[in-house]
């Protein structure tokens, strides 16, 4: 999978996307509500959120612009919802639970299109479907299962079902459209929409078909409200101003304050399948919990929001900022970032056990010391995070070795209550990891190749042979190969070196077609004959670099 490394997402979102990946049976013992408005929904609490499923139909019910073109089909299913008596609601809600299908691949696929929406700042997207692909089952498409793009469809559609929402301590859940994830999905394979946008991470690259979807208000959740109509009707546009007047709408920073909003290290959440595997879920968690903590550069002399804040040496700040202490866990020269916060406490950590500490900021129980660390042994171990604990009394640093002794033993764990929590990494921090989750860089669209097409066309004219001859000659779709030819369509690699080298042995013949150079009879059928007329195509495009289902 490819793309930005670091997103911006909605707390909630994030939680309850890992929730759908690692609970089984998510609406196992569901409970049947009517909302206010006469509306029955299948939903179930887990800790503080709310999974719902609405009975009145799946996600274009809830979606202002799909309910206008519908109206008709709406109001026959509110007229049947009606009608319908407690035992009968219930029996059609665990029929639609039944067929969906969620884990893993929901998150997976959650999470691609969380990156799609944001790179293309629309709520309905294209996105590649070999993009999808690698998000779910990873880049070597030979482990994926035969029928990947139906698995895709189908995951899609499943998530047109589900709403998400935070459930109070006291009251109701706000179920509607501000719960709604997607409000519609298609395969476009084989529709005349089945184009590149301009800003298709796959655009002139290998050859690929895609998927539209269109996202909910409650997909991207405190997110939601940077959005505002688009030139389109349906399609709302995402404009995530950083900072600004307060007057004058929300800001990333406003947002960033009340606490709702959180950095995401996407290759942990939808990198290489079973490398992500090698960390628990517990040990997810607590890596995106260090990642937020990443200490930023100020305002003046930061180029983006997120970029973090370098410091060369073994000196680093005391319990206060104004005294400072000198680590030997660093090194003199070394360069580092800390995910240590910021605001007031920027750099200066936290204590373990306390409210605030880290164990509940990562979500283990207070007294749960063995399981943090264990956890963040493995963390620091494979991702080469740098562990300080400094004893607030005389200001000692110890290692993670030293502070995992410590907490077997009350006289050591009374000596961990007293410690601040530090964790530091080399300034390569995100090249490291990028590579140990097989990451690349957001594919920027490419520029269709300006060298090898022309070539190609020479040598194919200097020799005599015609594109429906060279369409016969590998066994490609005609019409396909005159779209690649005029520049429509990108050139698939396995394709144009088929091309390069059935031309390249197809002997000069003057327009008629040298038989003997491809070990045929007779001319009718050489390959390099000038026939122009070609019998209905047939649909190979299978064969054009899209992958094992047809």
């Amino acid at each position: 999978m490819s793309g930005l490394p670091f997103v911006l997402a909605d707390k909630d979102r994030i939680e309850q996307f890992a929730l759908l990946a690692r609970t089984r049976g998510l609406f196992r013992d569901f409970d049947v509500w009517n909302d206010n408005q006469g509306m029955t929904w299948a939903r179930r609490r887990i800790g503080k959120h709310c999974f719902a499923v609405s009975l009145l139909g799946p996600g274009w019910v809830f979606d202002d612009y799909a309910r206008q073109a519908r109206a008709e089909t709406l109001a026959a299913r509110r007229a049947a919802l009606e009608q319908a008596k407690a035992e009968e609601r219930r029996r059609q809600l665990e029929e639609i639970i039944a067929g969906l299908h969620l884990g893993p691949i929901a998150e997976r696929v959650l999470w691609a299109v969380h990156q799609r929406v944001l790179q293309a700042k629309l709520s309905v997207v294209r996105i590649p479907d070999r993009l999808l692909g690698e998000a779910v089952w990873g880049q070597d498409d030979t482990g994926w299962p035969p029928h990947w793009r139906s698995t895709l469809k189908t995951s899609l559609a499943s998530l047109g079902w589900l709403h998400l929402a935070a459930w109070p301590q006291e009251g109701e859940p706000v179920l509607g459209d501000s719960s709604a994830l997607i409000t519609h999905s298609a395969d476009l394979r084989k529709s005349k929409n089945d184009g590149c946008d301009d800003d298709c991470p796959m655009l002139h690259g290998p050859a690929h078909k895609h998927f539209t979807v269109n996202i909910g208000r409650g997909f991207l959740g405190v997110l939601e409200q940077f959005g505002s109509a688009g030139d389109r009707p349906g399609v709302r546009k995402y404009g995530f101003k950083v900072s600004g007047r307060k007057d004058s709408g929300p800001t990333l920073k406003s947002v960033g304050k009340s606490g709702k909003l959180a950095t995401v290290y996407l290759p942990a959440k939808i990198g290489e399948p079973a490398v992500c595997a090698n960390f628990t879920p517990k040990q997810h968690r607590l890596l995106q919990t260090i990642v937020r903590e990443t200490g930023r550069k100020t305002k003046s002399k930061r180029r983006e929001v997120g970029q973090a804040e370098v410091f060369v040496g073994n000196q680093i700040s005391g319990i206060q900022r104004k005294n400072s202490i000198v680590c030997s866990l660093l090194a003199a020269n070394g360069n580092y970032v800390g995910f240590n916060g910021n605001g007031m406490i920027k750099g200066l950590g936290y204590g373990l056990t306390t409210p605030g500490g880290w164990l509940v900021r990562a979500g283990y129980a207070p007294d749960d010391l063995k399981g943090f660390f264990g956890d963040l042994a493995v963390l620091a171990c494979t991702l080469g995070l740098i562990v300080v604990g400094i004893y607030v009394p005389n200001r000692e640093c110890l290692s993670l070795e030293q502070l995992r002794m410590l907490q077997g033993t009350t006289a050591g764990r009374a000596t961990l209550a007293q410690m601040h929590l530090r964790i530091y990494t080399s300034t390569d921090y995100v090249q490291r990891w990028n590579e140990y989750f097989r990451w690349v860089a957001l594919r920027a669209p490419q520029k269709p190749s300006t060298v090898q097409r022309p070539a190609l066309a020479d040598e194919m004219a200097q020799k005599g042979i015609t594109k429906a001859a060279l369409a016969r000659g590998i066994d490609a779709d005609p019409s396909f190969l005159t779209k690649v030819f005029a520049g429509k369509k990108p050139w698939p690699a396995e394709l144009l070196s088929r091309a390069q080298a059935w031309v390249a042995n197809c002997v000069e013949s003057e327009g008629r077609g040298d038989c003997a150079a491809h070990g045929l009879e007779s001319t009718d059928s050489c390959p390099a004959a000038d026939r122009t007329n070609v019998g209905a195509s047939t649909d190979r495009s299978s064969g054009l670099g899209q992958g094992r289902e047809p």
